[in-house]
């Protein structure tokens, strides 16, 4: 929405679209290449997957400063002491943790993911594929593990008699579902 101001000026409005539409785009096939590039704080960029193209890992990330963590899915250590930070949606893509469906074990990368979003409030889907668990997921307050139609399949490698997954009891409103 344009507003007019009461002298019938936009000019500011106009000033604030056209410095938005400067912004560019970068484009990476992977994080690996998104890290080695020379980017600058507050660039906007797109990984086209995480370790190959179209490998459904693949997200949205603002370049910023500050002191973080590179945890493999949150944040990524860029060059000049810089950070690719994911942009989060309201459900998010466990591929782009790097996090492989392919039986191979990302658990560290499982873990990493969890602590991330420890306080909850979170959906994370698991698209097709088979996800090895070698130990329990702590499943915050709030979060919803969704699978894809029955086409996500978790395998437990965890120790005998040990849960998959633990719902502590002052947490709340957890779903699991579409998962095999």
């Amino acid at each position: 929405n344009i507003d007019i101001d009461e002298d019938g000026n936009i000019a500011s409005q106009l000033d604030n679209l056209n410095n938005d539409i400067k912004k560019k785009v970068y484009y990476f096939n992977t994080v690996a290449d998104m890290k080695a590039a020379s980017l600058k704080n507050n660039d906007m960029v797109i990984t086209l997957g995480y370790y190959k193209p179209n490998d459904g890992g693949g997200a949205e990330y603002r370049i910023v400063s500050g002191q973080h963590t590179d945890d493999g899915g949150s944040y990524h250590k860029i060059n000049n002491n810089l950070f690719a930070e994911l942009i989060k949606k309201d459900e998010l893509n466990v591929l782009t943790y790097g996090i492989k469906n392919n039986a191979e074990d990302s658990q560290t990368r499982i873990n990493a993911m969890l602590s991330a979003f420890s306080t909850g409030n979170i959906s994370f889907y698991f698209p097709t594929g088979k996800y090895r668990l070698n130990e329990t997921f702590y499943l915050p307050a709030n979060t919803k593990i969704r699978g894809d139609n029955g086409s996500t399949v978790f395998l437990w490698y965890g120790a005998e008699n040990t849960y998959m997954f633990n719902i502590l009891s002052q947490h709340n409103n957890c779903v699991i579902c579409d998962i095999c």
